[in-house]
């Protein structure tokens, strides 16, 4: 089932040396995003999804090997999280409520349908979504179906997201090819062009839609980094 984040109720319920690691990561994540210089391109695109949408929200959609760099570059924003229920997952959401983000807890083999009419009912509040569609154990870049099927039953468009450091660790034996930020490096954060699935479209409409949420995806993703130069010459501090 499905759960909202409520990290005073589960510390009792850690072990002390999980706890420990939890505060060593959020302190590391603190001082590493510190030392990023952070640049946006695409506020248009991202404040266009926001008026276009009857929730005054939309989705984040993000590869999962992006996560972590998202994840920091969104803090002490309206945003809600889906996160497994993995301890994977209770490090993600643990460093999410230390930097101002909620998270809705569940996958798409653990509480899948109640994770998502959970994202449902957030987005229809008036938050903002994220999601990693390709996770929570991949394969690398291939949708679930869930986004699109959010955005179909709340009207929210799905916005792209890509967060792209210059200088990377690639954690090459992860199934996603996780990249992290080394300490000063440049990040653009890259918001794409929104697409809202239709509430009425057909089998085959749904999943035209969500082959164009992840074409755009990959594009974009691809893009900022063959041109990341050109794109921080021009992009938002």
């Amino acid at each position: 089932m499905a759960e909202m984040v409520n990290t005073s109720d589960t510390v009792a319920k850690r072990p002390l040396s999980f706890e420990l690691t939890l505060w060593l990561i959020y302190i590391f994540c603190f001082i590493l995003k510190s030392t990023w210089r952070v640049r946006v391109m695409g506020m248009d695109r991202r404040r266009m999804a926001t008026n276009s949408s009857p929730t005054k929200s939309f989705l984040i959609a993000s590869f999962h090997e992006n996560a972590i760099a998202g994840i920091l570059c969104h803090s002490d924003q309206k945003i809600c999280t889906m996160v497994s229920q993995s301890k994977d997952g209770e490090i993600v959401a643990f460093v999410g409520s230390k930097i101002g983000l909620t998270s809705v807890r569940g996958s798409s083999s653990r509480g899948g349908k109640a994770v998502r009419d959970n994202m449902i009912e957030v987005v229809k509040s008036g938050m903002i979504g994220a999601i990693t569609v390709d996770g929570p154990r991949g394969p690398r870049r291939v949708l679930k179906n869930g986004i699109a099927d959010i955005s179909r039953k709340t009207g929210a468009p799905v916005v792209p997201t890509t967060c792209v450091g210059d200088s990377v660790w690639v954690l090459g034996k992860t199934w996603d090819q996780t990249r992290i930020p080394k300490p000063f490096s440049r990040v653009i954060v890259y918001y794409g062009a929104p697409i809202t699935v239709a509430r009425d479209g057909t089998e085959d409409q749904f999943k035209d839609y969500l082959a164009k949420i992840g074409d755009a995806m990959t594009r974009d993703d691809d893009l900022v980094r063959l041109r990341f130069d050109e794109f921080w010459a021009t992009a938002t501090p």
